[in-house]
């Protein structure tokens, strides 16, 4: 299944999302999609919303056991728009830590906002942006945020 997933999301990198539709993708309801993956162990979906017309934020993955996606699984997703994930997450804690790690790395390096934003190639106000948890940032904003402190981008999927 993962592969499977992993599949559908390289699909939508190489041809964009607007260009991937049905079996692989299926609206459902508002703002929520799922990306419908299906293999020898089962059928599983992923539930997610558009952040950007190039960003996805999944929200859920289960096994399917019926013909229709759980309205249960629908219900669990009370809060469809991404800023709202957002701003819900940064009272999180963990979340508001990693956010804070970014400044951190960025002062332990001695580096001001303007001096990182010129190793990014970009403006100051993208890395204040950033670093004040507002909008939602990029994967490759993310990664020359960590390339310009001479670290690399992670990203890994728990469960």
């Amino acid at each position: 299944m993962r592969a499977r997933f992993f599949r559908i999301s390289e699909l939508i990198t190489a041809v964009g999302l607007q260009n991937v539709h049905e079996p692989h993708v299926k609206h459902l309801v508002d703002e929520l999609w799922e990306i419908r993956c299906k293999g020898k162990d089962g059928i599983s979906r992923a539930i997610y919303v558009t952040a950007h017309e190039k960003r996805i934020v999944v929200l859920r993955v289960f096994v399917k056991k019926t013909q229709k996606t759980p309205r249960k699984e629908l219900k669990r997703l009370n809060m469809t728009k991404v800023n709202d994930l957002h701003q819900n997450w940064l009272k999180d804690p963990e979340y508001q830590t990693e956010y804070e790690a970014l400044i951190t790395a960025r002062e332990a390096s001695g580096f001001s906002q303007q001096e990182m934003a010129k190793r990014m190639n970009t403006k100051q106000s993208v890395v204040a942006r950033l670093e004040s948890a507002q909008g939602n940032p990029t994967i490759k904003t993310l990664n020359k945020y960590a390339e310009a402190l001479g670290g690399h981008l992670e990203i890994n999927i728990a469960r």
